[in-house]
This record gives C-alpha cells, sequence and structure tokens, in this order.
C-alpha cells in the first residue's frame, strides 16, 4: 500500500466518521422536525373531525382526507428542507475542512475532470496560498496540465480552462450539478423506507 493509498484510506475514514456523524445530528433533527409535524397534524385532523361530526357524513370524509393530505405535505416539506439543509451543511463543511481533505476532495474532482494536454487549472486566492507542495504532479503525473498564477473567482475547488472551455470544479457548482442524485442518496439516509 502506498502512503497516498493510506492517506486517502485514512481521508475515506474521517469523511465516513465525519458522514456518520452528520447523518446521526441530521436524523436527530429529522425526528424532532417529524415528531413537531405529526403533532400538528394530528391536532389538525382532530379539530377536522370534530367538524365534520357536527355536519354530514360526507364532509366529515372529505375533511379527514383534506387533513392527511396536509399532514403528508407538510411531512414533505419537512423532509425536502431537512435534505436541503444537510446536503448545504456537507457542502459548506467539506469547503472548510482541513487541507489534506479538502485537496483529496479536490484530486478525486480534479481526476474525473479528465483534464487533456495544454489545459490550465486555476485556484482561487486563498486555495492558491495553501496549496500542497507537488499536488498537481501528484495528480497529474502525466503533466497534461499547468498551474496558472492568476487566482479565479471561486469560493472553492478549482476552474480548469482548455481551448475556451472551462470546467467548473467548485463544489457549489458540483453540488448543483449532482443535485438531484445527491437529494435521493441524502433522502434514503435520512428517510430510510419502512419494512
Amino acid at each position: 500500500m502506498t502512503a497516498l493509498e493510506k492517506i486517502l484510506g485514512q481521508i475515506g475514514e474521517e469523511a465516513r466518521q465525519e458522514a456518520e456523524s452528520l447523518l446521526a445530528d441530521a436524523r436527530r433533527q429529522a425526528d424532532a422536525l417529524l415528531a413537531q409535524t405529526q403533532a400538528q397534524a394530528e391536532a389538525d385532523t382532530q379539530a377536522a373531525r370534530e367538524e365534520a361530526r357536527r355536519e354530514a357524513a360526507d364532509v366529515t370524509a372529505r375533511a379527514v382526507s383534506a387533513a392527511q393530505l396536509k399532514k403528508r405535505n407538510e411531512l414533505l416539506a419537512a423532509k425536502q428542507a431537512l435534505i436541503a439543509q444537510t446536503l448545504e451543511r456537507t457542502r459548506r463543511e467539506l469547503e472548510e475542512a482541513p487541507d489534506e481533505v479538502y485537496f483529496a476532495a479536490l484530486t478525486a474532482l480534479f481526476l474525473k475532470a479528465e483534464a487533456p494536454q495544454g489545459a490550465v487549472i486555476r485556484f482561487n486566492e486563498r486555495d492558491l496560498g495553501r496549496l500542497p507542495k507537488g499536488w498537481l504532479q501528484a495528480a497529474d503525473p502525466q503533466g497534461n496540465v499547468t498551474l496558472s498564477p492568476e487566482p479565479c473567482d471561486l469560493e472553492s475547488g478549482f476552474l480548469l480552462s482548455h481551448g475556451g472551455v472551462d470546467v467548473n470544479g467548485s463544489f457549489a457548482a458540483v453540488f448543483e450539478a449532482e443535485e438531484s442524485r445527491l437529494r435521493d442518496l441524502c433522502g434514503g439516509i435520512l428517510f430510510p423506507p419502512e419494512a
């Protein structure tokens, strides 16, 4: 096992532990939100039942149906809000991660971008100042990419340019491009299907 593999393994384990911690926090928040939403929906349902009893059986059926729909919609809205908060928090924590974790993530994004010969990579001013020595040589041993000394205007990540085409490797762009998949993944973890 190479030193890079050991470092990546350690980074992966730390990321896994952090993800488990984030998920535990998110589950606690989800449980609290769900309990609150269910209590409110149940109170709404009870009020609808009492009104319906005074009216006709037909009105009762419609009121219960409306309350159940409201409960499902409120629950869905609470779940969607929690998923969005979890993804945003995850992105921010990744952007604020220690240098070794941060640049390991950038390495993975860089490798996925499959930079062609002659490409130029640009970082923001902060990342240029903390770029690990030899990072580009380790990430691109073929030497396809050169490092621009000019910073770019991104909060995180990199901008990879070649032939007038820019590949936005910022965490914000990656999270946006993968939003649907990430929301599904996060939802499946936070709210696993009941057996």
